[in-house]
């Protein structure tokens, strides 16, 4: 039997619930939220990241500096 590799987006609910933990203040929403194919997150209204991926979008978000 051959081994099939793990999905990427496998760990990534966890991922966005420990985002979501540490950034109380970041507004993620989904795609369902926002009635189109990408994730988008904001603070006090300013969009900070928007991306097709959860994956992409928590790299964007972990990858700022501010």
């Amino acid at each position: 039997m051959e081994a099939r590799p793990v999905p990427v987006w496998n760990d990534q609910v966890p991922r966005l619930e420990a985002f979501r933990a540490a950034h109380p203040d970041v507004e993620i929403k989904t795609p369902l939220d926002t009635r189109s194919p990408f994730w988008k997150a904001y603070r006090d209204g300013e969009q900070l990241a928007v991306e097709h991926d959860l994956r992409l979008l928590l790299d964007a978000l972990e990858s700022r500096k501010d």
